[in-house]
């Protein structure tokens, strides 16, 4: 591991009545690097182990990294099995999971250990929806397919009444297969888009139940699978399918 040590002095700690106290800083190994905003608040609060390098690392350097540590700044790609908490040094107390899914901690076993595990719940709700309407939009449109053959060369032939033709979007039905946060956050920018215009998204939520109407977003219940009416007046078999189903691997 390519590390880079940040050690500042003890911080002294003023109390309510005037009087200072010290401390010593918390010593902490971060995996991966994060957004430079972050390390930097990082390294002015904590004596800092960052990954300068970005490599995953694998258990045997992370074990290293970690002695003498009290914190770990875990990722998705680090594999927290019970056989790696097993192996962690007693100080370690907190292993804090940067991002929203924990899939790769195996919680109960940090739990037996006495470590406590956080995560950034929710922070990539908006992120990913953002994402999938870009996916919805790339694919009829055929944006990524258009962009391989301009790299190809570098040249483009020109344009032909028959090239690259898509699909257009007006007109269809979106499916969303699990209506939970992230489901319904993609039906609300389909609302926005259309500017409601009267018509009704609805869908089902992770449980398979129909979701509960919204006031707020213009999502209401249906008992059909997730159809969100653009510019039909009729719901239908949807055209398109926005898989948003959440689940934690065994």
């Amino acid at each position: 591991m390519v590390a880079e040590n940040h050690k500042k002095p003890v911080p002294e700690l003023v109390c309510n009545n005037g009087d200072s106290v010290t401390r010593d800083r918390a010593k902490i190994v971060v995996s991966r690097r994060l957004p430079e905003p972050v390390e930097a608040r990082m390294a002015a609060l904590f004596d800092v182990n960052f990954n300068r390098t970005d490599a995953p690392l694998d258990s045997t350097a992370l074990l290293s990294a970690l002695n003498g540590a009290d914190a770990l700044v875990s990722s998705i790609t680090d594999r927290i099995d019970s056989g790696f908490i097993a192996q962690m040094p007693a100080g370690v107390k907190l292993i804090a999971q940067f991002g929203n899914g924990f899939d790769n901690i195996n919680i109960e076993a940090a739990h037996t250990a006495g470590i406590t595990v956080t995560n950034t719940p929710s922070v990539l709700t908006e992120d990913t929806a953002d994402m999938a309407m870009a996916l919805m939009l790339s694919v009829p449109r055929r944006l990524t397919e258009g962009a391989r053959v301009l790299l190809k060369d570098g040249t483009w032939p020109g344009w032909s009444p028959t090239w690259m033709l898509g699909r257009r979007l007006g007109g269809k039905a979106l499916g969303i297969v699990g209506l939970g946060r992230i489901g319904t956050a993609v039906a609300r920018r389909k609302n926005k888009a259309k500017g409601k215009s009267g018509r009704q998204s609805g869908g089902r939520d992770n449980h398979g139940s129909p979701a509960s109407p919204s006031s707020d977003s213009g999502i209401h219940g249906s008992g059909q699978l997730a159809a969100c009416i653009t510019a039909k007046s009729e719901p239908s078999p949807t055209d398109g399918i926005a898989p948003h189903r959440g689940g934690s691997i065994p």
